[in-house]
């Protein structure tokens, strides 16, 4: 607590003998970086009230001598890495709660279970965005005789608790949305409170609220209050943050010209649930259905849809694909806490300002619009992004550094766009898992530090078919023991024979037709640029195919040169003319 400030300096993650890091009470922001992983001998890593942003890293998972992890009161968001927690097994303190305090939208998604960490005794998520229900098997594994606490209270979770999770001991739930439990939650023999108050000891009946959601005295005793649905209610009163679903969904109609709509069926009809309406998919939240996904894909909505549709307080999904739309407004998008779905391909939109203000997306497709210019850096920004898709439309330049900042990104597809510029000036995050750089016009050499901050053992697709490289391919790719590698219609002069040799490569492919498999020789085509089932590499009978991989014969020489004279966008269709001379 001396007032520090800016982000962590990248130098303290040199300091690999490292046991202890404590920065409690200062004001350090920005992400945490991935250098963290080189911490190996942390024990206790100690970073409380900061305003540290972005997800928490994957790399956490090196630390495995790491007995406290204290982060909370900060502005992590997104998922927990679960998987990573889960081989920190010395983990005896978690404490990521309250991520929301500053303003953001907090950790979300499900619960990891974190079966292995055994030494566990206390876990704080409250205050938080986590949804769904709390795994049957959450903490299995602790030791029930060391066990303090788990608490998580103040997130979003919903349905009935497993009584397996009783078995834990002492957990907090109060201000969720929990719809029922069963009595193993409150035996006599958890104490005085059960016996004086109850189940009412645990979470607080529905129809009932009390300041902490649950009655261990007079003072805190479960007082009436019908608007209280879930167990645990913290309050009583009407929300104020409670929205009219179906005025915004009766607005969608209004603007979007919902009498044209190929389906409508029951929309603005009084007599039927919202929920019935042609498109719109509720869940149940304890004893009321929300609206939870819009499915209104190639529906003819016309003009602009509302902003409105954002404040929809259970909206995961929003899918608008193949409308004739006139625009789409990202206005107040950081107000959908709980949107991880949006589909816009092919709806006519030409920008995409605000959009990396949404909260908890995950997935973004956008293929098939009039998007043009350089790839838009300020969707790195959208921390929790896993599959972004942006092909078939106009964008150019160079591919930015900040791709590599989008560290939960697992598919990146850009393909039939207009990119130029060499791979050597971007790296892909550790995440990646499916790359897609097709039809654009990248120049140069595959760099041997192409995709070097993947790990060698991922299941790897990757098309950078139809650009302008030239060269050899790197035997550095051999690392990958799994790799679906697409590289027909470029000027690739040299195949090395260790790539052949990659039998699981192209799904199997290699390992039956050898290089060809790959891709096929100089002088021969196939209409994919290689051997597959679907067909053989064929010769050319009068010349034609200069470099590996051609899916024509078509004639090129060193002096061809490829004149763009039009690209343009024309009806979600990308359009190219040129001449080959």
């Amino acid at each position: 607590q001396i007032g520090l400030s800016g982000t962590l300096p990248q130098e303290i993650f040199d300091l690999t003998k490292l046991e202890q890091l404590d920065f409690d009470f200062n004001s350090f922001s920005g992400p945490l970086k991935h250098g963290i992983g080189k911490l190996t001998n942390l024990k206790q890593l100690n970073g409380e009230q900061n305003k540290l942003t972005g997800v928490i890293p994957n790399e956490l998972r090196a630390l495995t001598n790491l007995i406290t992890l204290r982060l909370g009161r900060n502005s992590f968001q997104g998922n927990v890495p679960g998987e990573a927690l889960d081989q920190m097994t010395s983990l005896s303190y978690i404490d990521l709660s309250n991520q929301k305090e500053q303003g953001g939208p907090g950790l979300s998604g499900e619960l990891p279970p974190l079966t292995n960490l055994k030494s566990l005794t206390q876990i704080r998520l409250k205050g938080n965005s986590f949804s769904g229900t709390v795994p049957y098997n959450f903490l299995k594994n602790v030791n029930q005789d060391e066990f303090q606490y788990a608490d998580l209270s103040s997130n979003s979770l919903t349905g009935t608790l497993a009584s397996s999770i009783a078995l834990i001991g002492d957990i907090y739930l109060q201000n969720n949305m929990i719809s029922g439990f069963p009595t193993d939650f409150c035996s006599a023999e958890l104490g005085a409170a059960y016996i004086e108050y109850g189940c009412n000891a645990f979470l607080c009946e529905p129809g009932t609220f009390s300041a902490i959601g649950r009655a261990v005295s007079n003072e805190t005793s479960c007082a009436a209050c019908p608007e209280a649905i879930y167990y645990g209610s913290t309050t009583c009163g009407e929300d104020e943050t409670k929205v009219d679903e179906k005025s915004i969904l009766a607005k969608l109609y209004q603007s979007c010209r919902g009498e044209l709509w190929d389906e409508n069926r029951n929309w603005l009809d009084d007599n039927q649930s919202i929920c019935k309406w042609a498109g719109v998919r509720c869940a149940k939240n304890g004893f009321r259905e929300t609206v939870e996904a819009l499915e209104l894909g190639a529906n003819n909505l016309i003009g602009i849809p509302p902003t409105e549709l954002y404040t929809l307080p259970n909206l995961l999904s929003l899918s608008l694909y193949s409308n004739p739309l006139d625009s789409v407004s990202f206005e107040g998008i950081e107000n959908a806490n709980k949107l991880t779905e949006l589909l816009l391909d092919a709806t006519g939109i030409v920008s995409i300002a605000g959009l990396e203000k949404a909260p908890q997306l995950e997935v973004l497709n956008l293929r098939f619009n009039g998007i043009s210019g350089h790839f838009p850096s300020k969707i790195a920004e959208i921390s929790t992004l896993r599959t972004l898709t942006m092909a078939y439309n106009d964008l150019s330049g160079s591919l930015p550094s900040s791709i590599e900042e989008m560290t939960n990104l697992q598919a990146l597809l850009l393909s039939h766009n207009n990119f130029s510029g060499k791979l050597q000036s971007v790296n892909f995050p550790p995440s990646i898992r499916r790359l897609d750089l097709s039809d654009n016009f990248l120049t140069g050499s595959i760099p041997d530090s192409f995709l070097t901050t993947v790990s060698f053992d991922a299941n790897l697709e990757v098309d950078i078919s139809s650009n302008l490289l030239t060269g050899a391919i790197p035997t550095d790719l051999t690392r990958f023991h799994q790799l679906n590698f697409y590289l027909k219609d470029n000027r690739i002069t040299k195949l090395d024979k260790k790539l052949c040799s990659m039998k699981g490569w192209n799904d199997g492919d290699v390992g039956r037709y050898g290089c060809n498999g790959l891709l096929c020789p100089t002088g021969q085509f196939s209409s994919n640029g290689r051997q597959s089932s679907s067909g053989n590499c064929r010769q050319c009978r009068n010349g034609g195919a200069l470099y590996f991989g051609s899916s024509t014969c078509e004639s090129y020489s060193a002096a061809t040169s490829l004149t763009i004279l039009w690209k343009t966008t024309l009806g979600g269709v990308s359009l190219s003319l040129f001449f080959l001379g």
